[in-house]
């Protein structure tokens, strides 16, 4: 006997400590269990140091040796725990001897829970009837059944449902349930009546009528609802658990051409419970083992089972018919069954290795340890220096994710199924004109009469999807009819929407996004703006309001992003102090963070910086989690590049090549919002626009060989330059200015390359920037030959001079150093550099002439280009010098280092100018991304410029030391400029 309890207490050493309630009630009760088996001669009939096969008929032996109701609650309480901890070390080895064969992990895990979780209700059945028959009376018992509403193998608790007639005899079940309850506590496991804490007034139980007193009124608790759908018989009458199916539960399965409002109102509620958990982000430093993901998979098999009448309460079960009644998503239902064995076998090894919790924490360092006899129990090895629960956790998120994408593609499709059977159809239909009655009705009231059975649900896509249907017909008639009202009555009907969508921020704001991007359909209404605004005004900046905001904004932040594209600056700012309260953990301040930090970007960006955020958004809505992390969109943008070549199709390479420009572009933005130098902005935009044109030519070229069918050899003779901004690289232009040169007067290749420039313009204008051809209006080609550059360019008209300069500024993006050679040889050199005096000449008296024209004006001169002293100047001033010296070097940093070299009288001037040349770039730029494209400076707009070039408030504000500045260099630029340009006057 010794020997025996000895093995038996070592094997369960490898087991949890709340298994040792186990061993000493075995310990304390087992000496006396024996005595009696013995004395009675029936210790053949009960096994306690093996597996029963049958643990319901030697129940019924232990209970008979009981003398007194201690001693058979003693008696069976021992045989439970002999039987219970068999029941778990029997299945673990089975487990592994079934993994040392098994070909398909899963498959054996699927097979090992659904094994452990039949006989574990088995036993616990066994268990309750006993002590039933023993404190119920069948002359006092009422009609019951008492239902398993949980999961088979939860070993911590039994969550029940208990029905009854609602007969008098109720009081007597009742009793019986409060002493099986104590006696479960004691000697079992824990139960724990979910369904009678919110239906019924008596103790346990409550009647089929009292259900359906409850559930008539509103759809109430989503969960307990599943529960129910979920129940399974344990003990007690069938007829009328059967009734209970066919009178309760019923009524929340779909049942074609009838009222399947309470269907509608159960789904509502239950996938708004999966969308929170699809929201929900997994925590950094530990698991929450029902949270991540299994609650979500059960809740939509819940949903699904109603939707295609499956009356499997096995999630298993529930998952093979779903294939045979859906088979489109066939592949789908395989990767969530996949996800849910894994992570249900998991969670039941956890707790019975470890600890009866939900949550596992890693803080500590031997937290990952804790996993190791579940990684190898699961077949998982130690490999290399990975440790085997290391592999077992990587697995874990896996399947999480695994879990989360297949569930997100099939909630359209029950959306639309919604959409379809909804009791708000009707409006629907009234909205597209198809109402057979010709109702007028005013649909913007009536849904929120409609709503009021369905107060609390969540979910709401399907509306959503109809709002934006047929041509947003439901839409406008929603905006038509809200506006029919007085303005007191929208304003408290608008009221009431927010109070409805206060379950779903999702729903308001989709909705609030939806009216605002639609408004050019129905007029400027204000409609978004009072909607937005009750909004706002209902929040009170609660950490759960922080959580739910940032949990949208982690799962579809593109909706977040269109709210504050839309939203007014004042609300932007209201909406910021809202969030910017104490969060509850860390992965909420993280997201509440980068939210703010996107709430700033918009409140200081112009609409031309917000242009390329909202494309890029639109395009990968998840990058917008990394606008705080430039080197990982830089690491995005090298990958999008790479990518070009992986496509076959012309057209999805230039999709592609458009993608990596606009990434580039946010990122080199985000860099000079956050105050990096100017040489690096500059060099880093003038670089990846250069390869975006050097690829964009090669794709289109090949597109254009493609088409004829050949390849055309251009060599040498075909080139690209671009001129103005882009030349002199700066950053965030608006234009581009091209010159599509060719060294021949072959026309055939000058159709070849006129067709390239063709697809390329289209391509270039599809960015938002707008490609200038001064020399095709000139010409009437894209294409110009040399010769014909030269003969223009030759002329003494005062027009030619404006060229003169774009051509002698340019920088070739695309073409051989033969080509340039040649072109400084036969269209530079003869043109500008050996007619410098005449060039230089022109050049000193539009600048003059312009000096006159600002000063006669009698204006503001805040013009950061144009103004004396300003970028025009300075630009113009290089372009006198590198003709006067016969410079190849562009308009760029690098011209002034050379001039200080060939110039070495005026070192210290064109480092001066070079500093005020770097200080106006900077203004520009920042001006450019904070407030408006245009070069006027506008004082009231510069504050964030300011910020952002260092200026602090004090005694004066940011913005006077910006403007003070400012005027003080154009000042000296303009001495400098002067003094330079009069030694070659």
């Amino acid at each position: 006997m010794e020997t025996n309890i000895t093995r038996l207490k070592d094997r369960v050493a490898i087991l949890g400590n709340h298994n040792q309630k186990f061993v000493r009630f075995i310990e304390l009760h087992m000496p006396e269990l024996v005595t009696r088996l013995e004395k009675h001669g029936k210790i053949d009939q009960v096994h306690l140091w093996t597996k029963a096969q049958n643990p319901s008929l030697e129940m019924d032996v232990v209970f008979d040796l009981g003398e007194t109701e201690k001693e058979k609650l003693k008696f069976l309480g021992c045989y439970f725990a002999f039987q219970f901890i068999h029941l778990n070390l029997s299945a673990i080895d089975v487990l592994f001897l079934d993994l040392t064969e098994a070909t398909d992990r899963l498959a054996t895990y699927q097979k090992f829970m659904i094994d452990v979780g039949s006989k574990l209700r088995g036993l616990i059945a066994s268990y309750m009837k006993k002590i039933l028959e023993m404190y119920l009376p069948s002359e006092l018992s009422p009609e019951f059944v008492i239902c398993g509403v949980g999961t088979r193998t939860d070993q911590d608790d039994l969550d029940i449902g208990i029905i009854d007639d609602g007969s008098e005899k109720r009081t007597y079940l009742n009793s019986a349930v409060s002493k099986l309850s104590n006696a479960m506590f004691k000697y079992a496991v824990c139960m724990h009546m979910h369904l009678s804490e919110h239906v019924g007034e008596h103790g346990y139980t409550a009647s089929i009528y009292e259900y359906r007193e409850l559930l008539d009124k509103e759809i109430h608790d989503f969960v307990i609802i599943s529960e129910m759908l979920n129940a399974a018989h344990i003990y007690g009458s069938q007829s009328l658990f059967k009734k209970f199916q066919q009178q309760i539960t019923e009524q929340y399965y779909y049942h074609e051409d009838d009222d399947n409002r309470y269907h509608e109102g159960y789904l509502r509620g239950i996938l708004g419970e999966v969308r929170s958990f699809l929201l929900s982000q997994m925590k950094r430093n530990k698991i929450q083992l029902k949270n991540d993901a299994l609650r979500m998979i059960k809740n939509t098999l819940f949903a699904l089972k109603t939707i295609f009448g499956i009356e499997h309460v096995n999630c298993w079960g529930i998952l093979y018919e779903l294939g045979k009644h859906d088979p489109n998503n066939e592949k789908v239902y395989v990767k969530l069954r996949e996800s849910l064995t894994f992570l249900e076998i998991f969670r039941y090894l956890y707790q019975l290795y470890v600890v009866q919790e939900e949550e596992i924490s890693f803080e500590y360092e031997d937290s990952e340890a804790l996993l190791s006899n579940i990684a190898k129990t699961m077949g998982y090895k130690d490999i290399g220096v990975k440790k085997a629960e290391e592999h077992l956790l990587i697995h874990y998120y896996e399947y999480v994710q695994q879990a989360k994408d297949a569930i997100s593609t099939l909630l359209p499709y029950m959306a639309e199924h919604l959409r379809k059977i909804s009791i708000f159809s009707k409006l629907y239909n009234v909205a597209i004109g198809n109402n057979a009655d010709g109702s007028s009705d005013n649909i913007a009231v009536e849904f929120v009469e409609r709503s009021r059975f369905f107060r609390g649900t969540k979910f709401w896509d399907d509306l959503l999807d109809s709002l934006a249907r047929d041509d947003y017909a439901f839409l406008k008639k929603f905006i038509k009819d809200l506006l029919r009202l007085s303005k007191k009555d929208t304003k408290n009907l608008i009221a009431q929407y927010v109070e409805w969508s206060s379950s779903s921020f999702f729903v308001l704001i989709s909705l609030m996004v939806m009216i605002a991007r639609n408004q050019h359909r129905f007029g400027d209404t204000g409609i978004f703006e009072e909607f937005n605004d009750q909004f706002l005004k209902s929040l009170t900046g609660s950490p759960d309001e922080v959580r739910r905001i940032t949990a949208i904004f982690s799962y579809y932040p593109n909706i977040i992003n269109d709210y504050l594209y839309y939203m007014p600056d004042r609300s932007k700012k209201h909406f910021s102090e809202k969030l910017n309260c104490e969060a509850w953990d860390k992965e909420v301040a993280v997201l509440r963070d980068r939210l703010l930090f996107l709430c700033q970007l918009h409140l200081d960006s112009s609409l031309y910086f917000k242009r390329f955020l909202n494309r890029v958004v639109q395009k990968n809505s998840h990058y917008i989690h990394l606008l705080d992390d430039v080197y990982k969109l830089q690491q995005i943008t090298k990958g999008l590049y790479g990518e070009i070549d992986r496509y076959q199709n012309y057209t999805d390479k230039k999709e592609k090549l458009g993608e990596y420009f606009d990434v580039e572009l946010l990122r080199v933005g985000l860099m000079c919002l956050t105050g990096a130098p100017v040489q690096i902005i500059n060099q880093q935009f003038t670089e990846f626009s250069d390869t975006y044109i050097r690829t964009l030519f090669d794709i289109c070229k090949a597109e254009v060989d493609g088409e004829l069918g050949k390849k055309i050899a251009t060599k040498d003779l075909l080139a690209i330059f671009v001129a103005g901004g882009h030349a002199r690289e700066q950053a965030f232009v608006d234009d581009w200015d091209m010159l599509f040169l060719l060294d021949s007067d072959d026309e055939h290749i000058r159709n070849y390359g006129n067709k390239i420039a063709s697809r390329m313009n289209s391509q270039i204008t599809r960015r938002a920037i707008l490609p200038h051809y001064r020399l095709a209006d000139v010409f009437g080609h894209y294409v110009t030959k040399n010769d014909e550059l030269y003969q223009y360019l030759s002329s003494d008209s005062e027009s030619v001079f404006i060229d003169k300069s774009q051509v002698l500024g340019s920088r070739m993006i695309v073409g051989s150093h033969t080509f340039l050679t040649s072109f400084y040889e036969k269209i530079i050199t003869p043109n500008i550099f050996d007619r410098a005096d005449e060039y230089i000449k022109q050049m000193i008296k539009e600048i003059h002439d312009r000096h006159r024209q600002i000063n006669h004006l009698e204006v503001s001169d805040q013009n950061v280009k144009e103004g004396i002293g300003g970028l025009r100047d300075i630009e113009m001033t290089l372009l006198i010098y590198k003709a006067k010296y016969k410079l190849h070097q562009p308009i760029t940093v690098d011209l002034f280092y050379e001039l200080r070299k060939v110039v070495p009288e005026y070192r210290e001037e064109f480092t001066e100018l070079m500093e005020a040349w770097a200080f106006f770039e900077t203004l520009r730029d920042t001006y450019r991304l904070t407030a408006s494209l245009e070069d006027e400076l506008q004082p009231e707009y510069l504050q964030r410029s300011a910020y952002i070039m260092g200026f602090k408030d004090d005694e004066r504000s940011a913005v006077e030391k910006l403007m003070y500045t400012y005027q003080m260099r154009k000042s000296q630029s303009n001495k400098i400029v002067q003094k330079v340009i009069k030694k070659l006057a």
